[in-house]
């Protein structure tokens, strides 16, 4: 019988912190420096669920933006500004998000991608190593 399969979500994610880190820092910078805080809340706000969807992918559906004005504590109007935004500025695929509302980027799958062959290799190591483990018998 197969293994089940976990879905392909993650856990956390790197938050980039320095120059050269993530192609998108002086894009963030730049939605900083237009929406103060709030952008920066709306832009980790929104990875955090990004990640914890099934292939890193959210659907930015009616619900899932309403948790999120709700989570980062705007008003509807600001996180559609936000938003447009962060699309013009290619922090997220704005072609993803015209044809379905889908949210994600290159540096989303970039990182992704990394993060589960990572997870891959542990869990394959982890298999390994305990096949090879010699158990005493129980008496």
């Amino acid at each position: 019988m197969a293994r089940p399969t976990k879905p392909r979500a993650l856990d956390s994610f790197p938050h980039p912190c320095g120059r050269g880190y993530n192609r998108d820092v002086e894009n963030l910078k730049v939605l900083i420096l237009m929406f103060g805080n709030d952008g920066y809340v709306f832009f980790y706000r929104l990875l955090e669920m990004v990640y914890s969807q099934e292939n890193c992918t959210l659907v930015l559906d009616e619900r899932a933006r309403m948790v999120l004005i709700d989570l980062i504590r705007v008003k509807p109007q600001r996180f559609d500004e936000m938003l447009a935004a962060a699309l013009e500025l290619h922090l997220f695929d704005p072609e993803g998000y015209q044809d379905g509302k889908v949210i994600t980027s290159a540096t989303i799958r970039d990182v992704a991608s990394a993060a589960f062959k990572k997870r891959d290799q542990e869990q394959a190591r982890y298999r390994r190593n305990s096949a090879t483990e010699t158990h005493p018998e129980t008496p």
